[in-house]
């Protein structure tokens, strides 16, 4: 479905096989990769750079 405030995206809702795909391998991927970005930039700068994507995102809404 088109996205409310922008036309030219799309919004997209998972289904139930996608959450079991995310649970099981991808979610393995995906928590594998944030224990390597804690392990390597520790708390502080993980924090650091979260807040920065954030803010980054919000300012191309």
């Amino acid at each position: 479905m088109p996205d409310a405030n922008d036309g030219r995206s799309f919004t997209y809702a998972i289904t139930r096989s996608g959450e079991s795909l995310t649970a099981g391998l991808l979610g393995q991927q995906y928590y594998q990769n944030m224990d390597k970005l804690f392990e390597v930039l520790g708390k502080k700068k993980l924090n650091k750079l979260t807040r920065l994507l954030d803010e980054a995102n919000a300012a191309l809404r």
